[in-house]
């Protein structure tokens, strides 16, 4: 018998799964819509916008922060409850390895997350921005090709060789973005962006990717380095740095701050939408972490890679972003090629099983 057998019940796992899923659909769909909106909504009399939609990473961080801080805790006080049942004297060896670096474990130290922290803090601020230069629909579109940057980095820096079908994947995503940028409809929210300059717009999307490519590796070294440290650990100083670093660039070498706080002073209704999407986000976090460890990251692959293809549909129909039949073309390709590329890599993952039997 497994130790654990109740988590091992298919059915269980199966509706885990699915809450899982609902979970990361229903926060980042929403969250999609609110920062859709925050991006070209206007507010009061004279119709101001949000000075600095950037301003949301660093109250999302804040929040993700705080988050994993009381989950942490939380792990660590039922970890305890377990420690003084005689039964579980086996497990206090696993069970220490595995506690938090809030507590002073020795794992990853805090200093090795700065680097990755202001990656993450670059690359979402401008993904964010690039919603005032494309529709949101572009901007998904854009940052689902991860893979792109990832494989010319293998090729020319690693000196990666990748199957055919590899390469065939990453043409199917190159021709979908191509499609999807040439044909622009007229109409939606494409009218309400602060100006029409796609090329900017596609090119903080770029500066996102590789900022994220950066984040990933850095993450995985600390993983492989220090193996104690936990995906809740991970979450927490990744946020906790990321505040400090946007919160003292907005705040001591810039106005963006002082903007932001009188902008909220005149228009305290936006506090909702700042709420909302900060809420919709760390939710969001939490599924795929939780995902992550309980399915695996192929499983967390394949729920946010289809999940960025409803953000596009719901995009469509909640602002009236109409999509020409090109720009459908466009999206098939691109998810094609990423499920095929998703599928390539679990081909990949048994091989190695199959030649050690």
């Amino acid at each position: 018998m497994k130790p654990t057998p109740p988590l091992l019940m298919p059915k269980h796992a199966a509706l885990r799964l699915v809450a899982c899923a609902c979970a990361i659909y229903v926060a980042y769909l929403a969250q999609g819509i609110v920062q859709e909106n925050l991006a070209v909504a206007t507010y009061g009399w004279n119709g101001e916008k949000l000075p600095h939609v950037v301003i949301l990473n660093l109250l999302q961080a804040v929040g993700a922060a705080i988050t994993a801080a009381i989950l942490n805790q939380a792990m660590c006080s039922r970890n305890d409850e377990k420690r003084s049942d005689p039964k579980s004297e086996e497990k206090d060896a696993v069970i220490e390895t595995k506690r938090s670096t809030i507590e002073g474990s020795l794992n990853a130290p805090i200093w090795a997350f700065v680097l990755p922290a202001l990656s993450n803090s670059i690359g979402p601020a401008c993904g964010v921005v690039a919603l005032r230069y494309i529709p949101y629909p572009a901007q998904v579109l854009a940052k689902s090709c991860k893979m792109l940057p990832v494989m010319a980095m293998g090729v020319l820096v690693g000196r990666k060789r990748y199957a055919t079908a590899e390469y065939l994947c990453g043409i199917m995503v190159s021709l979908g973005i191509a499609l999807f940028a040439l044909f622009k409809p007229h109409g939606g929210s494409a009218s309400r962006l602060e100006t029409d300059n796609a090329a900017f717009g596609y090119t903080l999307c770029l500066v996102n990717l590789i900022m994220d490519g950066y984040t990933n590796a850095a993450q995985d070294k600390i993983h492989d380095r220090y193996r104690n440290t936990s995906a809740l650990d991970m979450m927490f100083w990744m946020n906790v740095w990321g505040s400090c670093i946007m919160s003292t660039y907005f705040y001591g070498f810039t106005n963006i701050g002082s903007n932001t706080n009188r902008f909220v002073l005149q228009h305290p209704t936006v506090l909702k939408d700042m709420a909302l999407f900060c809420g919709c986000g760390i939710i969001g976090q939490l599924g795929i972490f939780y995902t992550i460890q309980e399915f695996g990251s192929l499983v967390a692959t394949i729920v946010t890679t289809t999940r960025k293809f409803f953000s596009i549909l719901i995009s469509v129909i909640w602002y009236s972003n109409a999509l020409i039949t090109e720009q459908w073309m466009g999206v098939f390709l691109v998810f094609s090629g990423l499920m095929g590329n998703i599928w390539i890599k679990q081909q990949k993952r048994h091989k190695p099983k199959k030649k050690n039997d």
